[in-house]
């Protein structure tokens, strides 16, 4: 193994003994091999993983849990002889851009960066490439998480709440060496599974650490306010992305938090279905001052985007979804797209624009689907009405759907309650009671749920407004590749 200068007794010490020392020593190695000072629940986790077998970590964001484990996979590379250090995360993104991302960082800084090269999918000893390595697995495939055997062997699962049960359990059989070793983290979004286990049931055999961010140095105060201002304190996604805290998951939730949080985790999959699905365009309509007007941009499974407003007037409102669908059209000239717009109120000031405008765009050549939408219209056998409608398609969607990572949304989505009339279907809590428990009008829920109203749905806009033609011609961030 090569040498570097270990600094904590004066005199250069030689490498064998270095090796030795910090062993079991990993905070003495952070500050003297990487130079920095971990912080109190990072050091104690450390010395807990160096000191056992099984560590785990639940927090809020932002506080330094993805340092944790890359300064863990550097450690026991150095200081073990032929280990190997398979590391998982639930989506590509999660893995390479910022765990992957966070060991190069941090292999770069250190005393060690000479003995070890950093590829895309592997860290290994330049002496032993083939036996001495850690490696970057995603967790979609059992088979992925299979064949690791070493007597000093440390597995590294990042984000651990989105990895399904199926991986975990190939990861924990894998642990039959002389020192084998477990490292999971993440944001308890689950009341279930392995991790959750960890932390209840299992949690004798478990060292485990939770962090709340309101007391971490590394998160900014404006970044608290934002979160309980536009969340609510009160709210599950506050208690999981803030506090570190499980959800309530209380039974009234429409839609619970862990369904939305793994639609968040599979937004930076590349395979979300064909480029050829239409474009739609959600477009809920402000009707207080302090709401959102909010155009959601969905194709197929993914939540492109979404563009939230204030204080916007019908006219520019309007402007607002013509100017959409000119980037998409000039990313995807082959793609149809539809505008689904909330009709009643202000909204139908928006329709009736884009139907005026209907002449002088389709001068223009291209055309776009004007959909008038109702959240208060008929429901069918199951819900109340048709917003309640929209909301249970978008539910189901969800399952295997994407999003953005907006903590407004996953929160609006997450917090709204369901009821049964009695007539024994589910209706939705009024907006007027969400904002009696201190909540937000669910703007952008509402303008994604927009997209799944049914095209055949009854509508009082003749067939002549349905395909207003816009004029799409420049650069957007909607652009489909292949």
């Amino acid at each position: 193994m090569p040498s570097w200068p270990p600094t904590r007794t004066g005199p250069l010490m030689r490498a064998s003994d270095a090796i030795r020392y910090y062993r079991d020593h990993p905070v003495e190695w952070v500050r003297d091999i990487v130079g920095v000072t971990p912080e109190d629940y990072q050091a104690a986790a450390l010395q807990d993983l160096a000191a056992g077998d099984k560590v785990a970590i639940r927090s809020g964001h932002g506080v330094g849990k993805t340092a944790v484990e890359a300064w863990a996979v550097l450690w026991f590379l150095s200081t073990r002889p032929f280990p190997k250090v398979p590391c998982t995360a639930p989506t590509e993104h999660q893995l390479y851009d910022l765990l992957w991302a966070e060991l190069a960082k941090w292999l770069s800084r250190s005393k060690i960066a000479g003995a070890f090269t950093w590829t895309q999918t592997k860290v290994f000893a330049n002496r032993h490439p083939e036996r001495w390595f850690a490696v970057a697995r995603t967790s979609n495939k059992p088979e992925n998480m299979q064949g690791f055997h070493e007597d000093h062997l440390l597995f590294v699962v990042d984000e651990v709440f989105g990895v399904a049960d199926s991986i975990m359990a190939v990861v924990a059989a894998s642990l039959t060496g002389v020192e084998n070793k477990l490292l999971i983290a993440g944001n308890p979004t689950r009341l279930s599974g392995y991790a959750y286990d960890a932390f209840h049931s299992w949690r004798q055999s478990w060292s485990l650490h939770h962090v709340n961010a309101e007391t971490s140095a590394r998160v900014s105060r404006a970044w608290l306010e934002n979160m309980a201002r536009d969340l609510g304190r009160d709210s599950d996604l506050y208690r999981v992305r803030v506090l570190g805290e499980f959800p309530r998951g209380e039974a009234s939730a429409f839609i619970d938090l862990e369904t939305c949080e793994l639609a968040v985790a599979r937004f930076g999959d590349a395979d979300l279905g064909p480029a050829t699905e239409p474009f739609i365009i959600g477009v809920d309509v402000a009707r207080f001052g302090d709401d959102e007007t909010v155009l959601a941009v969905r194709q197929g499974r993914r939540l492109r985007e979404l563009r939230p407003y204030r204080k916007q007037d019908t006219m520019e409102t309007t402007g607002r979804v013509v100017a959409a669908a000119r980037e998409i059209r000039a990313a995807n000239p082959q793609v149809p797209i539809r505008a689904h717009i909330d009709d009643t109120g202000l909204g139908g000031g928006v329709t009736d624009r884009l139907v005026e405008l209907r002449p002088e765009l389709a001068r223009e050549g291209l055309s776009i689907e004007i959909v008038p939408c109702t959240f208060g219209g008929a429901g069918d056998d199951y819900y109340a009405d048709s917003g309640a409608v929209m909301w249970a398609a978008m539910r189901d969607w969800l399952k295997e759907g994407a999003i953005p990572d907006d903590p407004v949304l996953v929160g609006q989505l997450s917090s709204r309650r369901h009821a049964l009339t009695s007539k024994g279907k589910i209706r939705l809590e009024s907006k007027d009671d969400m904002r009696r428990r201190g909540l937000r009008s669910p703007d952008r829920a509402d303008a994604l749920a927009l997209t799944f109203w049914p095209r055949n749905a009854s509508s009082h806009v003749t067939a002549s407004a349905f395909s207003t033609a816009l004029d799409l011609t420049r650069e957007s961030p909607w652009k489909v590749a292949g």
